[in-house]
């Protein structure tokens, strides 16, 4: 590591330490597209993305340094971070439950998600919120103290912040630099020659269930035209000279048989050393194309095994993968976001992923004005995702979308949101004009 990247990590570092998180990436990223194997700076980025809640971001930028630079450092933390996508579901779960004042619920589960630093800020914040619902002001200022510590210009904390000062509780006096020495005494150093190799090493290894998906399963294959060995000529088969046929008594009968097992054979040619690869490489992309061309299709019972294996896959992985693939579009490129979201959907059916799928799929789809196709998926997710922390905001905007041309549907669904969501931000001034009307 050079003198300029020496200076660049230690004043991200600084910026860190003192509470200015946004500040740190973005100096960061300036270190990275200056030198891709500057393995400090890699896991530093990495860590600060870990702890806003940014899962994908972060272990992908250790997968790099590991594999790039063969870091040890971010093989540790990749290690140690794969359980964390069972942590990202928790929160979830804790902000439904917060969602619908179960207190109690939410703050089980926030306890359980505090106990590594992935996704710190959010859960502290929520953390903050349901004891501010509990009426405990003290404790919600202990964790107000620990949000403020990371991120001080973070606009939840500030708001939480204003909240505590309306119930009388005192502003916070948060003393950065020396608690920040106190989180940060696990940082050690790897050695002083010629460069220097400062880590950050803060976890302990999580112990909630579920492993991480694989990242590096993202290659594409693209899948070969099946090769067409039919000729015909005048709209008939030819049938090969050579074709020796069983000496039956209704040879017409065996003729016909024959043309039509050479046509399904010629016709269908399975890509079977392909396909197994595909399979075997976990290429998800190739084998969703495989699936689909293939289903439906008469194979041999070889080619049907193979066949199954490939969808045990999807339903098993293939699901998570193109939901995260999906979630890389978002903001970006919304038919990319679609197209991926829909090939999730197909085999997410039993998945925590699908009611977030349904309604990712929905909020798309009528971002890019089908609102058939958003409305199908809305009225899917209200008829059988009850419970998993979207259906307000579905409520809300269904609602808004037979506005003008639907008045009977819009105030059921309105009247759904006063009924069942009091509480909720979607029980607005709309939704009470809507229900007047």
């Amino acid at each position: 590591m050079d003198n300029a990247s020496k200076r660049i990590y230690s004043k991200a570092m600084n910026l860190y330490q003192n509470g200015n998180i946004d500040k740190a990436l973005k100096l960061c990223e300036k270190g990275i597209s200056k030198d891709l194997k500057n393995a400090p700076i890699i896991n530093l980025k990495g860590l600060l993305l870990y702890i806003k809640g940014d899962l994908k971001g972060s272990t992908s930028l250790w997968k790099v340094n590991k594999d790039l630079n063969n870091d040890s450092i971010a093989k540790k933390y990749l290690q140690d971070s794969k359980y964390d996508k069972e942590k990202e579901y928790l929160y979830k779960e804790s902000i439904r439950y917060l969602k619908e004042l179960k207190l109690s619920n939410a703050m089980d589960i926030l306890n359980v998600c505090e106990q590594s630093s992935f996704n710190s800020i959010n859960v502290y914040n929520a953390i903050v919120l349901t004891y501010i619902k509990k009426g405990e002001y003290d404790k919600a200022r202990e964790y107000e103290d620990k949000v403020l510590l990371i991120d001080k210009k973070n606009k939840v904390a500030l708001e939480n912040k204003k909240t505590l000062k309306v119930f009388g509780v005192l502003k916070p006096i948060i003393p950065y630099k020396s608690v920040a020495i106190f989180m940060f005494s696990t940082i050690f150093s790897f050695g002083l020659a010629l460069s220097i190799k400062t880590y950050i090493y803060p976890f302990g290894k999580m112990k909630i269930g579920q492993v991480y998906s694989n990242y590096s399963n993202q290659k594409e294959t693209k899948n070969k035209d099946a090769k067409k060995i039919v000729s015909k000529e005048d709209g008939k088969l030819k049938i090969d000279k050579n074709i020796e046929m069983d000496n039956t008594k209704d040879k017409g009968e065996d003729i016909n048989n024959t043309i039509e097992d050479k046509e399904v054979a010629r016709d269908n040619f399975f890509p079977y050393e392909e396909f197994k690869a595909s399979v075997d490489n976990k290429d998800f992309k190739s084998v969703y194309s495989f699936v689909e061309t293939w289903k439906n299709k008469k194979l041999t019972v070889n080619e049907k095994k193979l066949f199954l294996k490939a969808e045990e896959l999807l339903i098993d992985k293939g699901g998570n993968y193109f939901y995260e693939l999906g979630s890389t579009y978002l903001g970006e490129n919304n038919k990319e976001a679609i197209n991926n979201f829909l090939k999730a959907y197909d085999y997410s059916k039993e998945s925590y992923l699908n009611p977030h799928i349904i309604y990712y799929l929905a909020t798309l789809y009528e971002k890019e004005d089908n609102v058939e196709e958003a409305v199908k998926y809305y009225n899917e997710y209200i008829n059988s995702c009850e419970g998993e922390g979207y259906e307000d905001i579905v409520l809300y905007n269904m609602a808004m979308i037979y506005k003008d041309i639907d008045n009977n549907k819009s105030k059921e669904y309105a009247k759904k949101i006063e009924a069942k969501f009091k509480d909720s931000i979607y029980n607005n001034s709309k939704v009470k004009e809507i229900i007047r009307n």
